[in-house]
């Protein structure tokens, strides 16, 4: 199986090498996209190539642009929510560049705030199988939040669990759902692992994040089993043709000793960009309390240390399919205290976690597209109790995930769009149990 992906991944770099530089029978198509009643600049509108997945999005200025547009007789899409779609008929030559900008009239219809995206894949703007709800960049940077689970508590419907002080894990449910209902993905590649099947939301730095696009209710079909209560997928930045160096750091300092870093760097240049972060969050977590017998005591054995690093690289091209990888390491150190009445002076939960993902997304033939990812995703649990009436205890969980992503998406015209394509995943998770430094395996090896 491990030669299997080893392939994947030689495969996948050989498309950087292989796929087509000359640009000499395509041409480039750009505008601007705007609201025909007040001359607003449009935000996020999808222009795209009828029948086809050549397309993308506008920006902030409302300006799009369509790079490596075959030459000939088009049908040019312009579509946003809550407005009515618009097409026109384009003649594209070699080599030429064609301005074709679009005034959208508003369709006077009322809906609720909703980002259309495809959160399979962020590259295929025609690719929208569902509806979801979105936290930008601005949303996250205003809500104060520190990691994704907070960020996630503003969006209704959801119940974010913390099990421990800060820094300690975070899961989420989606209407109701379990926390292992609820898919989680990062670009579109999901974290849930065969130990818990939920996910750690703590363990995603929130420098690194794009937006967090949030699917609720059952959507198996698309995702899997495990999708049955919803799916979050964090999409993280992208530098890439943006010619410049972005810098961010910031601290914060609080009450039982609580310090909080984080920093992150991003460079673009030309159509290579790279983005790294860290973040290291640790507390004393000694507040006072009162016990059964009302006296003050203070709380021992609640001090948590983690540590975050998120490294990506990638590579966008002149079609705008693109090549990245990413590599996401996690440590954690946490006391776990007990409860009131039966403290726990020094038993200790740590984590370590290690995920490296790599994926082409993007590839189009004509009304066919493709994205083809693999991934390696390892992770240890141990948890270590001397105060145990048996002596030092000691658990250890170690599983490892590793698989591939083969998807195809068809535009059916006024039909929708048809996904379909083939997935594998292998997990092994391997347990002991020690007492007294002396093993007691009780699960073993399992694949």
């Amino acid at each position: 199986m491990k030669l299997i992906l080893k392939t994947i991944l030689v495969l996948l770099f050989s498309i950087l090498i292989s796929v087509p530089s000359n640009a000499q029978n395509y041409g480039t198509i750009k505008g601007t996209i705007k609201d025909e009643s007040s001359g607003e600049n449009l935000l996020g509108a999808n222009v795209y190539l009828k029948g086809t997945h050549i397309g993308n999005a506008s920006d902030a200025s409302g300006n799009y642009v369509i790079s490596q547009v075959p030459a000939g007789t088009w049908t040019i899409v312009c579509s946003f929510i809550n407005y009515i779609r618009t097409e026109k008929e384009i003649i594209i030559k070699a080599g030429e560049v064609l301005i074709v900008d679009f005034l959208m009239k508003n369709d006077q219809l009322t809906f609720s705030e909703v980002v259309v995206t495809a959160t399979r894949n962020e590259a295929l703007i025609t690719s929208i199988p569902v509806a979801t709800e979105v936290l930008t960049t601005k949303k996250l940077s205003e809500s104060n939040a520190k990691n994704v689970g907070q960020a996630l508590e503003s969006i209704g419907g959801s119940l974010i669990k913390s099990y421990g002080a800060l820094g300690s894990l975070q899961s989420v449910s989606l209407r109701g759902s379990t926390d292992s209902q609820v898919l989680v993905m990062v670009d579109g590649q999901r974290l849930n692992n065969a130990q818990q099947a939920s996910v750690d939301l703590s363990t995603i730095p929130l420098e690194s994040i794009e937006r967090i696009e949030v699917v609720k209710g059952g959507h198996a079909a698309l995702y899997g089993s495990d999708a049955i209560g919803g799916v979050i997928n964090v999409i993280t930045k992208s530098m890439a043709r943006k010619d410049r160096i972005d810098l961010r750091a910031n601290g914060t300092l609080g009450s039982y000793n609580t310090k909080i870093f984080d920093a992150s760097v991003g460079f673009g240049k030309g159509n290579y960009d790279i983005l790294a972060s860290y973040n290291r969050t640790q507390t004393d977590g000694n507040f006072k309390y009162l016990n059964k017998t009302g006296v003050e005591k203070e709380m021992l054995n609640a001090d948590t240390k983690s540590d975050n690093a998120f490294f990506k690289m990638g590579y966008l091209f002149d079609d705008n399919s693109r090549l990245s990888a990413f590599y996401k390491y996690r440590q954690s150190d946490n006391g776990s205290p007990g409860s009131i009445d039966y403290p726990n002076g020094s038993a200790r939960n740590i984590i370590d976690n290690n995920h490296f993902s790599v994926s082409y997304e993007g590839l189009t033939f004509g009304a066919f597209a493709l994205t083809v990812n693999a991934y390696l995703i390892d992770d240890e649990h141990h948890y270590i109790n001397p105060e145990s009436w048996m002596g030092k205890e000691e658990h250890v969980y170690n599983s490892q995930a590793f698989g591939s992503l083969v998807q195809f998406f068809t535009d059916l015209h006024d039909y929708g769009l048809l996904a379909y394509g083939y997935e594998f995943r292998k997990d092994i998770l391997e347990s002991d149990y020690f007492v007294n430094n002396i093993s007691n395996p009780f699960i073993g090896k399992h694949e």
